[in-house]
């Protein structure tokens, strides 16, 4: 990117700050603090799954792909962007119910909105498997 199109360290964090929220959200299943993290037309990519349009008919996936899910914690985070978008990638952990975990990454075009908030807009995201 170009010199001095770099986000400022309060917009990572406060990027930071909306992934936090969510991934606590979505291990408690508080869907409308959950939902808030997304653009009501956002996209999911899941792995081997088409993708996914629209906050609604992402909730519903997550929710019944996820119903057992514990916790959820990204991590290895790296920002780039400019103005009111940014891309974020992440490593992720999911824990289950069941003590199991996945492992995977993602990479999420995040926007902000009017009134100053990050939201996710485009997310795509793989596990990570047997090598």
């Amino acid at each position: 990117m170009e010199e001095g199109s770099k986000l400022s360290e309060a917009e990572t964090t406060a990027i930071k700050k909306a992934f936090m929220t969510a991934s606590e959200a979505l291990g408690a299943a508080d869907w409308p603090v959950w939902s808030a993290f997304w653009t009501k037309d956002a996209v999911l990519m899941p792995p081997n799954h088409p993708r996914i349009e629209g906050l609604e008919k992402i909730r519903k996936f997550v929710q019944a792909d996820l119903a057992n899910l514990k916790a959820f914690r990204p991590s290895d985070w790296t920002f780039e962007g400019r103005g009111d978008l940014a891309v974020v990638t992440t490593a992720m952990e999911w824990t289950f119910k069941d003590g199991t975990t996945k492992t995977g990454k993602q990479m999420v075009l995040m926007a902000k909105d009017a009134g100053g908030a990050w939201q996710a807009q485009k997310v795509i995201y793989n596990l990570n498997g047997a090598p």
